[in-house]
């Protein structure tokens, strides 16, 4: 569930529902009198698997021996729609862990590539400590700072810009 601070954008996908036949993401679709939309259905519930299996595959995510199991996102989300087994190739990426920082570790196998952390960083604190680079299978998280490290960035655990956040 996106904070109330941020405007939809559409980034994951998973949301995406049939209107007038055509595929659109429901959080950045304005409502209108008379929309027919498709949302429960088969076929959009087997395009959202699929669109989770991607994210499985994609990164490394392996819920068993995942710290975060029982308390993910991600994790019910493939629960929810029925995901028993990955339906594409793992492709067990090598990504860094940034451990760098006292208070916060960045686990770049655990990122979905949300966006959330970068709007969050520019919206909320000011501080614009994340940003995303490359496009495509090379797309990635990057860290604003001199070495790419948490620990040279202005990021902090507990140091923000002064707002009222009822999310965080």
């Amino acid at each position: 569930m996106l904070p109330p601070e941020f405007k939809p954008h559409g980034s994951c996908k998973l949301c995406t529902v049939k209107v007038g036949g055509w595929h659109a993401t429901s959080c950045t679709l304005p409502a209108k009198e008379g929309l027919v939309v498709e949302s429960e259905t088969e076929e959009m519930n087997a395009e959202r698997r699929m669109l989770v299996q991607l994210l499985f595959v994609e990164g490394n995510h392996f819920c068993p021996s995942c710290e975060k199991s029982g308390d993910c996102k991600l994790q019910a989300t493939a629960y929810e729609l029925g995901m028993t087994s990955p339906r594409f190739d793992h492709f067990f990426p090598d990504r860094p862990v940034d451990a760098s920082h006292p208070d916060l570790l960045l686990d770049f196998n655990r990122c979905i590539l949300c966006e959330l952390c970068v709007r969050a960083s520019a919206e909320v604190d000011g501080k614009q400590v994340f940003a995303l680079a490359g496009r495509g299978m090379g797309k990635h998280l990057v860290v604003n700072s001199s070495s790419g490290l948490l620990r040279d960035s202005a990021i902090s655990a507990t140091d923000r810009r002064p707002r009222s956040v009822p999310w965080a």
